[in-house]
């Protein structure tokens, strides 16, 4: 199974968490070494001088790059999907059993969240059923990017948002907002999710991801649109936001 944890190399408590956690629920994975903040910059500009990193803080490019860099290894080797967990998670019951049968089939998927952050969304059709769990089209943001799984050609239409001049975003907003959205990614949720950051599932926190930034420091700069362009959007807004109140869930972890 290709399944990578994104942790800094000296995040050691963060580090001993996973281990006993995947090792409980007899999932085999690797440690991938996070980018710090330079070198992640450089990594990222390295794939496309075009992208825009200016609102980012240093942290949030470091998040970002981690994602990036082990989307472009999937695309250069002739694996299938990455399944993509940060450090702070915990995982549910049958993770392995739901694992293996979801990635038997991957025909027509690009992203699957496995994760909750307790937020509301908006779910479409059901796609699949595997044991206790099934498999909705996403059809809204989810914050989070701490366990999803990317198939090839998930990873192909990621990093091909980065070779335009759009402004970048934190990571969770790239992978489950705008480039889902604009790049018309086949992206899916699992119900009940099958892992949840610590710092959702608990009040005390004992953790603190490794990859954790300071989210509000992150600001739009909105370029100058034509006055029926910003009619069209806000209109858009209006009905997200009257689906959200009205047909939204919160996906449970379980």
């Amino acid at each position: 199974m290709n399944c990578f944890v994104i942790s800094l190399d000296n995040a050691v408590d963060r580090r001993k968490h996973i281990e006993r956690e995947f090792d409980q629920a007899q999932l085999s994975f690797t440690f991938f070494d996070a980018l710090k903040p330079v070198e992640a910059k450089q990594a990222l500009l390295k794939i496309s001088d075009k992208c825009d990193l200016s609102r980012l803080s240093p942290g949030e490019i470091a998040c970002l790059a981690s994602h990036v860099v082990l989307w472009k290894m999937l695309i250069d080797t002739n694996q299938k999907y990455y399944i993509i967990f940060e450090d702070d998670v915990f995982v549910g019951e049958n993770v392995v059993q739901f694992l293996n049968e979801i990635t038997f089939n991957l025909e027509g998927m690009d992203l699957i969240k496995l994760e909750t952050f307790h937020e509301k969304v908006l779910l479409g059709e059901l796609k699949r059923t595997i044991g206790n769990r099934v498999l909705y089209d996403l059809k809204s943001g989810h914050s989070g990017t701490a366990g999803y799984l990317v198939t090839r050609d998930g990873a192909e239409k990621l990093l091909s948002y980065l070779l335009t001049d759009n402004q970048i975003m934190p990571a969770d907003h790239y992978i489950f907002e705008e480039v889902s959205k604009k790049n018309k990614l086949n992206t899916f949720q699992v119900k009940p999710a099958l892992c949840i950051q610590e710092k959702v599932l608990l009040e005390d926190c004992s953790l603190s991801n490794s990859l954790d930034q300071a989210r509000d420091n992150w600001v739009l700069i909105k370029k100058n649109k034509s006055i029926f362009s910003r009619i069209i959007k806000e209109f858009h807004r209006f009905i997200l936001r009257q689906k959200l109140k009205y047909f939204s869930i919160v996906v449970e972890f379980k």
